[in-house]
This record gives C-alpha cells, structure tokens and sequence, in this order.
C-alpha cells in the first residue's frame, strides 16, 4: 500500500522520482517500522535522517531523487487532508487498502 501511496504522490506532485527509490523507500519505511505502520510524517523524518541518506547512497544510483522524494512528502504533508490520514487519531492504515477493514 505505501508503494502506492507514493506512486500517487509522485504522479500529484509531478516529481521526477524514479521507480527505484520509490521500491527502496517503500522497504527501508517497512524495515524500519514496528509491523509496517509507519506515517508520511514518520517517512519523511526517517528519510532525511543522516544515517538512512547514506543508507540510499550506498545503494542507490541518483542522489538527487532522495532530495526530490523528500520535497514531495513535504508538500504533500502540507495539505490537511494528506496530513490526517497519515498522523491523526484515526489514520489509515498505509500497509492496507482504504476498503480494507482496519
């Protein structure tokens, strides 16, 4: 489900992140996490952290698409809406569907 969400973000955004980054962020957010509930918020701290920055140089190929990943999350984490899907009280589940019962 976290892939999807940031297929959806990318294409919304218009960021030019590759599929690559997107597969590499989706399993460094669910290695990282307890049971893969992790938010937007949570993935974008986690991301720009020094650790996991040399984590995607070390394996990566385009350092520039950490950078571009990072400013489509928090543009996105503008957005109220985005913002309590992800962090509030009653969240959705990004490792599950929306039609999925929580």
């Amino acid at each position: 489900m976290m892939l999807g969400v940031l297929w959806s973000l990318r294409a919304v955004s218009g960021a030019a992140v590759g599929d690559s980054t997107l597969t590499w962020a989706t399993e460094a957010a669910w290695q990282l996490s307890k049971d893969g509930a992790v938010g937007l918020r949570a993935l974008l701290k986690t991301l720009a952290s020094p650790a996991t920055r040399r984590w995607f140089l070390d394996t990566q190929t385009d350092p520039a698409d950490l950078g571009r990943l990072l400013q489509a999350l928090a543009w996105a984490l503008r957005f109220p809406s985005i913002y309590s899907l992800s962090e509030g009280n009653n969240r959705l589940s990004l490792r599950q569907g929306p039609n999925e019962k929580q």
